[in-house]
């Protein structure tokens, strides 16, 4: 009887080596039929990095110059706020982020602005991951630019529930803690009626195709004790108006008979990527939040020094920080960057 030849442990660790890398390869190549071979590298995870149980993870994605903001609460809902520029890198940064994550669906998909740096790469998702409900800004128009005539399509092809980013649209659930709404957020109201058409609520807005040129909505999102302000499209008129909103008895905010502690907000996104004369003076002086987030791109001089000089609050930039990360209890936070 011949005696077998044992296995030495370098030949056993090489079988094992490639035995692994054939998985993978079988596995990218399935996953190649559901997905662009430029979106692979996106795909290759090996850990999924998800929050505790009873936090909500906060992440400003670095995504250049434009605005992309993903939550994820404590029942495993997430909400994807704005989606970049539609550049290329910017989107596979985002795929990899949710991979990594092990986000197969977005519950809530808002596109907060027409303008190209931030509904550009939201079209993709809905195409490469399952999506639950889409908000878009009101008057829903697809007379801006090709990034929002690409959502729009991608949202129709997949038969989606679109709703206005309208003041009484939004989410709450109130067993965990959590809700999103919209502040403010156009030129409409919702109709309360099935019969009834939109109302105006700028007596300025003439229907006209300059009107429709960049409709946005600030986002509200609250968990437990901490706030959150998304302004990433908001001109310094649709901050104004929260404002005047917010001193009217302390603030007139309600959403599904909820009031709204937004003077207790903690984090604002800086709109406008922090240009000069973004922010309204008022508006953060009633919020007076602790920290403000600017999405930017190295290659822009920005943010500016009026808007530097005109925040008091610890600031973090993702062209020095890269994606800046907020993990709260729902009673206080941390916050992580992802470069030192």
């Amino acid at each position: 009887m011949k005696k077998r030849k044992k296995i030495s442990s370098g030949a056993l660790s090489a079988i094992i080596i490639i035995s692994f890398a054939a998985a993978v390869v079988i596995s990218l190549c399935v996953a190649n039929l559901f997905v662009p071979v430029r979106y692979l590298y996106a795909y290759i995870n090996f850990s999924v990095n998800r929050p505790a149980a009873g936090e909500t993870r906060v992440r400003f994605i670095d995504v250049g110059e434009g605005d992309c903001t993903l939550f994820e609460f404590p029942d495993g809902k997430t909400l994807l706020v704005d989606g970049g520029n539609g550049d290329f890198s910017h989107e596979l940064t985002l795929l990899k982020t949710l991979n990594s994550s092990g986000i197969d669906k977005i519950d809530f998909l808002v596109c907060a602005s027409t303008g190209a740096n931030r509904c550009g790469g939201l079209a993709e998702i809905i195409k490469y991951k399952q999506v639950g409900s889409v908000f878009l800004p009101c008057p829903a128009t697809e007379l801006s630019n090709d990034s929002y005539r690409a959502l729009c399509k991608a949202a129709e092809e997949k038969d989606l529930p679109v709703y206005n980013c309208a003041e009484g649209e939004g989410y709450i659930n109130a067993e965990v803690g959590y809700l999103f709404t919209f502040l403010n957020p156009s030129f409409m109201t919702v109709p309360q009626t099935e019969t009834q058409e939109p109302t105006l609520s700028d007596g300025s807005f003439d229907g006209s195709t300059e009107s429709y040129e960049e409709p946005c909505a600030a986002v509200w999102v609250e968990y437990l004790n901490e706030g959150f302000l998304l302004l990433g499209g908001a001109d310094k008129k649709l901050q104004s108006g929260i404002a005047e909103r917010l001193k009217i008895d302390g603030g007139s905010y309600v959403f599904a008979s909820n009031p709204l502690r937004i003077t207790d907000c903690k984090t604002v996104l800086v709109p406008f990527s922090g240009v000069e004369s973004a922010l309204d003076e008022e508006l953060f002086l009633l919020i007076s939040p602790e920290r403000a987030i600017i999405s930017i791109s190295e290659a822009r001089s920005l943010p500016s020094d009026e808007t530097l000089y005109g925040l008091t609050q610890t600031v973090y930039r993702t062209d020095y920080h890269g994606t800046v990360t907020v993990i709260t209890d729902g009673y206080g936070c941390k916050v992580f960057k992802e470069k030192a």
